[in-house]
């Protein structure tokens, strides 16, 4: 059984990142059709991926195709509108920085209150210096390699979805 494996829009920091879940999954399921017309669907969605993943496994219900899995890691709950919270660049930034020291498995020394003092290439030289520095980040690679990722987390951490109904469908 062939896996195809999506990746958000704009990790390569050309293209912008998606404006919301639903336009992800509408995006997704265009390439998973292309490629694998009529074929049974698992779905598989980590993260920001799991709203998606259950998006589509929404819009393939009501298509009269339902996936035949539907499996969410380490996603949150989608939110209310009360929940709305704004993220502004400098704590999207950190929790990037929180991300990555958790695969570092230590302090990248990079301070909130320093973020301010910075414009935005200058906090991507740092980081990735530091990347760099732990062997998270290949030596000869450049700073600007993290615009899209980061832009990327950054859309991501803006989103809010709110899907109007529950998946009677099991879900793992």
């Amino acid at each position: 059984l062939p896996i195809l494996g999506l990746q958000p829009r704009g990790l390569d920091g050309e293209l912008l990142p998606y404006a919301s879940v639903e336009e992800a999954a509408q995006s997704y399921l265009h390439a998973i059709e292309a490629a694998r017309p009529g074929a049974p669907v698992h779905l598989l969605g980590h993260s920001f991926g799991g709203w998606v993943v259950f998006e589509m496994a929404r819009r393939l219900r009501d298509a009269g195709r339902p996936a035949a899995s539907l499996t969410i890691l380490d996603s949150e709950v989608p939110g209310k509108p009360e929940d709305r919270i704004e993220i502004d660049d400098d704590e999207a930034m950190m929790k990037l920085i929180d991300i990555f020291e958790l695969i570092a498995g230590r302090s990248l020394e990079i301070r909130r209150e320093d973020l301010p003092l910075l414009d935005s290439d200058a906090r991507l030289r740092l980081l990735h210096q530091r990347l760099q520095q732990y062997g998270i980040m290949p030596r000869r690679s450049e700073p600007g390699i993290l615009r899209g990722p980061l832009r990327v987390f950054t859309q991501c951490l803006r989103t809010r979805y709110e899907p109007d109904f529950v998946d009677p469908g099991p879900v793992r």
